[in-house]
């Protein structure tokens, strides 16, 4: 049973800074009928990999995950970027490394965030803060394959901040959990997932004392760390496309693969209702395909999202433990995007490198 989790927007759209207003419930709009999203890795254009190799971008190489705790600066991942509708595509590249935090960012207030659960789980999300330098190449036609040095674009530049410890919760877990209740389910088909709810705002006791009370037999409880790691997910997925749509160039790339006209959200006033429907398939990659060594399971999760009701974006994600220097995309390896339906341009990502810090001099 899908779990969908709602967010209201309550801002322009294309700012698309999300407030937390976080509700699940075990309803949704389930799995599109028909889809042809894959996984799969981008083979970079020869006028990207020119523009690159211009810029001193590495395309190539991913570091061995460190097992320490929290971003340092240097942590680097690249990523690139396609665009694809019909026969034509574009792609991007783009590094995010990690920075040192100026003193003024130290001293901000930290973003944190509480939910609370149908079976009485509290948990709390947030405090920590990094820096990442943004670096971006593109878009660049994949048919120009003759591009003249002269026309290499430059190279954007950002400094943003984000919530380290957000994007620290990846979604791994929520992969292990589909695995685990795929198992279940394989050996008695008649179970399914038990119901459950969870808000930034506290259930009434009323509410609690019924879910409490209801039978259980037939369901399969989520565990307490299963609970705060479907929570988790959201924030880590919300805090690494709010990375994606702060980078220089990338906010209308992203907003064209929704199938939803922007006119009908202006007219709801600036309020959007942002639904994330975790839809239950399970699929693992084998690691070698990402070219990560093997202790680095890559699992896949789904994501359905609904704008003010409607369907407008299915996102098919491979995602790993979100150990530097892979952190800094919380986890993400991958991902597939377009309109439920299939229809329409399809945005792909992929980690193609990666550079794990050097330690701090003693």
């Amino acid at each position: 049973m899908p779990l969908l989790f709602q967010f209201v927007l309550t801002r322009c759209p294309r700012g698309l800074a999300l407030g937390f207003w976080l509700v699940l419930a075990t309803a949704g709009w389930g799995a599109p009928k028909k889809s042809s999203l894959t996984l799969t890795r981008i083979k970079p254009a020869a006028a990207l990999q020119a523009a690159a190799q211009a810029a001193k971008m590495n395309l190539t190489g991913l570091a061995a995950p460190v097992a320490r705790e929290g971003l340092r600066p240097g942590d680097q991942i690249t990523a690139l970027l396609m665009l694809t509708e019909g026969k034509k595509s574009k792609q991007w590249a783009i590094e995010l490394t990690a920075d040192e935090l100026t003193e003024a960012e130290r001293n901000r207030p930290l973003q944190s965030t509480t939910l609370f659960t149908t079976s009485g789980h509290e948990f709390k999300y947030g405090g920590g803060r990094a820096a990442l330098n943004i670096r971006i190449i593109g878009p660049l036609d994949t048919a120009e394959e003759r591009r003249k040095k002269a026309e290499v674009p430059a190279v954007q530049e950002r400094r943003i901040t984000v919530s380290a410890d957000y994007l620290a919760l990846g979604l791994d877990r929520v992969a292990e959990m589909h695995a685990r209740f795929k198992a279940l389910i394989d050996r008695e088909p008649k179970l399914q997932p038990a119901p459950y709810g969870i808000s930034s705002t506290r259930f009434p006791p009323e509410r609690l004392a019924a879910e409490k009370a209801k039978a259980k037999t037939g369901l399969i409880d989520y565990t307490e760390a299963e609970e705060r790691a479907n929570g988790g997910a959201v924030l880590a997925l919300h805090e690494f496309f709010t990375t994606a749509q702060r980078t220089p160039g990338l906010q209308d790339v992203l907003m064209s693969v929704l199938d939803v006209p922007w006119w009908t959200l202006v007219r709801s006033g600036g309020k959007i209702d942002i639904n994330f429907d975790n839809l239950p398939i399970v699929m693992s990659i084998p690691s070698a395909h990402w070219g990560l060594p093997e202790s680095e399971k890559i699992g896949v999760v789904t994501y359905g999202l609904e704008l003010n009701g409607k369907p407008t974006l299915l996102v098919v994600l491979a995602v790993t433990a979100p150990r530097p220097p892979l952190m800094v995309g919380a986890g993400i390896v991958g991902f597939a995007a377009s309109a439920p339906d299939g229809k329409g341009p399809v945005l792909t990502m992929d980690i193609v490198s990666s550079r794990v810090a050097a330690a701090p001099a003693e």
